[in-house]
């Protein structure tokens, strides 16, 4: 936000519109314009398959694993992550599911 006012006690000091545009139109010369980031949408780089065995490597080895640990593993955000695996235990043929709630949540082999 540009400030066009500026007070010292009890001096108000207002500068003129005329000083204002030549101020503007020198330092516009000199600057460029940069066009803000574009965020790309990625194709996922593995199947549904492929991340629910590495997620089951991950689970053999710790015992459990974790949404964060579950969505750093498959490089997807915690909210792609938080869905997908959500499908997967509401799906009752998956080997994976869960145990706890909120954020002690975490993810477990289903017991056949």
């Amino acid at each position: 936000m540009t400030y066009r006012k500026v007070g010292v006690k009890d001096i108000n000091f207002k500068a003129s519109p005329e000083f204002l545009k030549s101020v503007k139109h020198e330092t516009d010369r000199d600057l460029e314009r940069d066009m803000g980031g574009v965020k790309v949408i990625r194709k996922q780089l593995y199947s549904r398959e492929e991340r629910i065995v590495r997620a089951l490597e991950v689970i053999e080895a710790n015992g459990l694993i974790t949404l964060s640990d579950y969505a750093y593993i498959n490089n997807l955000s915690r909210t792609a992550a938080s869905m997908e695996l959500k499908e997967i235990t509401d799906d009752k043929t998956s080997p994976i599911g869960s145990m706890g709630s909120g954020s002690h949540k975490v993810w477990v082999k289903r017991k056949e």
